[in-house]
């Protein structure tokens, strides 16, 4: 089974994001949860495997109730625990879109593809993210020409 990147350093994952105008894609999920699998195996790797790496967001996944440290956006030492609060995730599976530092940029999507429409949920979401980003960026993707 392929898994997404834990979540280790946010901080350089934001930085990297952010050198693409692309935004953080944060999976809280659960040990054995069904519908983290279907997410993670049916949306979320074909995002890293798939897109260019221009339009690739970076992808991470963390347990909602992991109390192992981690590198936060801020560079202070955090939780996978602590970063579900942060972001209000009690349910697994949520995802979240952030920007480098951290802050929301789409509202994040709770729970499973029980009716087949996760997939324009994610998109909606990627398209709202990215157009925050570029309109924080002067209205441009960093790397793209006017």
């Amino acid at each position: 089974m392929e898994l997404l990147k834990p979540a280790q350093d946010l901080r350089a994952d934001g930085a990297e994001a952010a050198a693409r105008g692309m935004p953080v894609v944060l999976l809280f999920s659960l040990p054995d949860c069904g519908f983290c699998l279907v997410v993670r195996r049916n949306y979320l790797l074909p995002l890293e495997r798939d897109l260019p790496l221009a339009r690739r967001p970076v992808v991470r996944e963390v347990q909602l109730v992991d109390t192992a440290p981690l590198r936060g956006f801020d560079g202070v030492t955090t939780s996978g625990k602590a970063l579900a609060a942060r972001y209000r995730a009690r349910f697994a599976p949520t995802v979240v879109l952030v920007d480098a530092s951290g802050a929301l940029l789409a509202a994040p999507i709770v729970g499973g593809d029980t009716t087949g429409l996760y997939g324009g949920y994610l998109d909606n979401a990627l398209a709202e993210a990215v157009g925050r980003l570029a309109s924080h960026a002067g209205g441009k993707r960093q790397g793209e020409r006017p």
